[in-house]
């Protein structure tokens, strides 16, 4: 996602989160390599009670983990949402689901519009 993102829309930056650390020291690698520097990653849980997802405009969320894990990503993403409004992408079958399914904040006030395999939501603008 860094590599599209750097190529297509300059002068936005990219936070990729990942899990597992063999993934993201070859990301880095990668996106070093490749002279990207508008690309960088991270290691972290987003499961994890204490990590906060950082603020921003718009968010990829894709299958990962399991369906607990998606809905707690969901759920902070709500919270960043209260102070802000935010676009998400999903992408992938769990993800689209659990959004339609358990975020009425994000897939019911502003209409989606949905492609084969993902999905533009975005929430009201704050104070609406």
């Amino acid at each position: 996602m860094g590599f599209v993102v750097d190529r297509h829309f300059p002068g936005v930056s990219f936070l990729g989160i990942e899990y597992v650390l063999d993934r993201v020291t070859e990301s880095k690698r990668a996106l070093d390599w490749a002279g990207v520097l508008s690309a960088q990653m991270i290691c972290a849980d987003l499961t994890d009670e204490d990590f906060e997802i950082p603020s921003a405009e718009i968010y990829f969320i894709y299958d990962f983990g399991n369906r607990r894990a998606i809905n707690i990503c969901l759920d902070k993403l709500r919270k960043v949402s209260q102070a802000r409004a935010i676009t998400v992408i999903g992408r992938g079958r769990s993800s689209r689901d659990a959004i339609e399914r358990n975020t009425p904040w994000l897939s019911q006030v502003v209409s989606p519009e949905h492609f084969a395999h993902f999905s533009i939501y975005r929430t009201a603008p704050v104070g609406s």
